[in-house]
């Protein structure tokens, strides 16, 4: 869409357009967030804001801005930004509800030859060499809310006022770890190590990496276990949050766990065509934590996951993975009683009657632009809910995206863990 800003640049004279444009670079921060007064009405619609990215790029013949699912990959053209008459900054216009959030980066091509990112109308799109292309763009160097994408490059985050509030991911992350944090532990699985991140939350300071607390506060503690543990704890820094949320009393004492998904390929065989197998494999981290550990109560675990994660969460829960014959088998019981579902993958997957156990809990979340995943979702939550069964349901506004799951995921632990203790 033309923006008021683009509108604004076509009317003004030379002076005018000057003024404009050192406006804009004595900006605090870029995207621009604008209010749209009234929007709301009496229709009871949301509020609305109108953003406005910048990039400033004097060499570029064109520019690419991702949008965590508001660029549409299929059609990668419309997401390109338009310049400002002949300066040299890029701008694009979107208008969202004041409660959205997204991870955004840039591509810039400086050459008279067309962008990678356009599509061939005879040949069609290599949409994994797109994405991979998509993944390599740059964050915004005039917005100081960053955060790491799944392949460990850094993207920035936009977020309208009212989006959920994430206070436990604000503090920087440990200056000791300035890569990500290193595993604590490994355990063979199919003949090569995962890598584990072990850490103890409550009263007392978080173990150092390999090692485990000590004088943890008594009484069971529940078992957090976390798919994707590798960008969760080594990059997003979920123990420390987990930490924050627990010291301010937001969140009770808890035993994470996060579980490597290793590269590309084992994660989609581990958590697509083998997520039976690997179920067990997680079934069998519980006791190994109680090992370590022995206030954890294995029998009372929460399993978190997003996306493919999320629906081995609710498969599991629902009776429905059983190992093959040549996977150790897991305990009768597997010890996971509860799930925190982000946006996950029921797009491959039956969901009638894709029901939690009886005396299992789920707190289900997606976002309201995942235009492929949203319907089920909404269909599976109003299923529970006609069948009586409890649960907690959640829609976002955002996308397939770490940014808004990071909110998610401490909300979704609030939803089914024991309320913290008031002393």
């Amino acid at each position: 869409m033309q923006g008021s800003l683009e509108r604004d640049f076509a009317a003004a004279d030379p002076a005018a357009r000057r003024a404009l444009v050192a406006a804009l670079r004595a900006e605090p921060a870029w995207p621009l967030i604008r209010p749209i007064p009234g929007c709301a009405g009496d229709s009871g619609a949301p509020p609305q804001a109108e953003v406005t990215f910048l990039r400033c790029d004097a060499e570029a013949t064109a520019v690419f801005l991702f949008l965590n699912r508001i660029t549409d990959e299929t059609q990668p053209e419309e997401s390109e930004m338009r310049r400002l008459g002949t300066t040299d900054l890029w701008t694009r216009t979107v208008r969202m509800p004041t409660t959205w959030r997204a991870s955004y980066a840039f591509l810039s091509h400086a050459a008279a030859t067309a962008p990678p990112w356009r599509l061939d109308p005879a040949g069609g799109a290599d949409h994994r060499a797109l994405r991979a292309l998509l993944d390599s763009g740059r964050a915004d160097p005039r917005n100081p809310l960053r955060m790491r994408n799944r392949s460990g490059g850094p993207v920035s985050v936009v977020e309208l006022p009212d989006a959920p509030p994430q206070p436990w991911f604000r503090a920087p992350p440990p200056t000791r770890f300035p890569r990500g944090c290193p595993p604590s532990h490994t355990l063979p699985y199919r003949g090569t190590p995962r890598a584990l991140w072990l850490s103890v939350h409550g009263v007392h300071p978080r173990p150092a990496p390999g090692r485990c607390a000590r004088g943890a506060p008594p009484g069971p503690l529940p078992i957090v276990v976390v798919l994707d543990g590798d960008a969760w704890c080594g990059r997003f820094g979920l123990a420390d949050a987990v930490q924050r949320a627990v010291a301010a009393g937001h969140l009770a004492p808890l035993i994470l766990l996060g579980v490597d998904a290793g590269d590309t390929p084992t994660r989609w065989r581990d958590l697509d065509e083998n997520r039976a197998d690997f179920a067990a494999f997680l079934a069998a981290l519980l006791p190994w934590v109680s090992e370590r550990i022995p206030d954890a109560a294995p029998r009372d675990a929460v399993l978190a996951g997003q996306s493919l994660g999320g629906r081995l969460a609710l498969e599991l829960l629902a009776g429905r993975l059983t190992p093959s014959a040549a996977t150790p088998t897991a305990p009768p019981r597997h010890g996971f009683t509860a799930a925190v579902s982000l946006s996950a993958s029921l797009w491959g997957v039956d969901t009638v009657g894709l029901l939690p156990s009886p005396g299992t809990r789920v707190s289900l979340h997606v976002g309201t632009q995942e235009w492929v995943l949203l319907a089920d979702h909404r269909s599976l939550a109003a299923e529970w809910a006609a069948r009586g069964i409890p649960h907690h349901y959640t829609e976002f506004t955002g996308g397939h995206d770490y940014a808004c799951w990071r909110s998610s995921l401490i909300a979704g632990l609030r939803d089914l863990l024991p309320p913290p203790t008031r002393g």
